[in-house]
């Protein structure tokens, strides 16, 4: 339930956690937090009802999102930026089974591959539009496996292409925080043994920062 202290509202998978444990650890309140993982994010995870957002998924964390639609918070949010799942699917599915590389597709077809493949992730933030929500979607950390990096990075370009037309900002700390071919630098791994997929706490605090400034959030130091 939001109240008057919450700054902004959070929702996301994973990569949502880390900016909410940097934002409490500064004393930042918000509203939600991470939701569920990517899969399930991908799909039908909500509905809209009396204009407000409804989650579908099960858990205790689901409460936490009561009116997300009408608290009248920007939103940030890291739903659908894990296209590595995508990227890997058509890579084992399509491109290698005919010896084939991801330019053999046109960028209208994988914009159908991620309407297809992400329908709760354009219903989200059509929907969080059409309510009037200020809305800040977050690029994921840049982390993909080699075979599969350089569709992933496209497929990231197009989506945030698809939001931009909704309406919806983009957040990007890729500058600082990738390399000449859009690599995440190592120094903003995270340090969990065998995590090839997220960031570390840091670049969660490069992402807060540069939402809180873009959305003209003043916070107390």
């Amino acid at each position: 339930m939001p109240t008057d202290d919450h700054r902004f509202a959070l929702i996301g998978d994973s990569n949502s956690a880390g900016i909410g444990r940097v934002a409490r650890s500064r004393g930042i309140p918000f509203l939600g937090g991470p939701l569920s993982n990517g899969i399930t994010l991908d799909g039908d995870f909500f509905d809209v009802e009396d204009g407000d957002f409804l989650p579908r998924v099960d858990g205790p964390q689901a409460a936490g999102f009561t009116g997300l639609f009408k608290a009248g918070l920007p939103i940030l949010s890291t739903v659908g930026f894990n296209t590595q799942r995508i990227a890997q699917e058509l890579h084992h599915g399509f491109y290698r089974p005919r010896g084939l590389d991801h330019s053999a597709l046109s960028d209208n077809v994988l914009r159908q591959a991620i309407e297809d493949y992400k329908p709760g992730t354009v219903k989200f933030y059509r929907a969080a539009v059409e309510e009037g929500c200020d809305v800040y979607a977050v690029y994921s950390p840049q982390r993909f496996p080699e075979p599969w990096m350089a569709l992933a990075l496209r497929l990231e370009r197009l989506l945030s292409g698809m939001l931009v037309e909704m309406g919806v900002s983009l957040v990007d700390v890729r500058p600082e925080t990738t390399d000449e071919a859009g690599r995440l630098r190592p120094e903003f791994f995270t340090e969990r043994e065998n995590d090839q997929t997220h960031a570390s706490d840091v670049w969660s605090a490069m992402v807060l920062d540069r939402f809180l400034d873009d959305a003209g959030i003043g916070v107390m130091a």
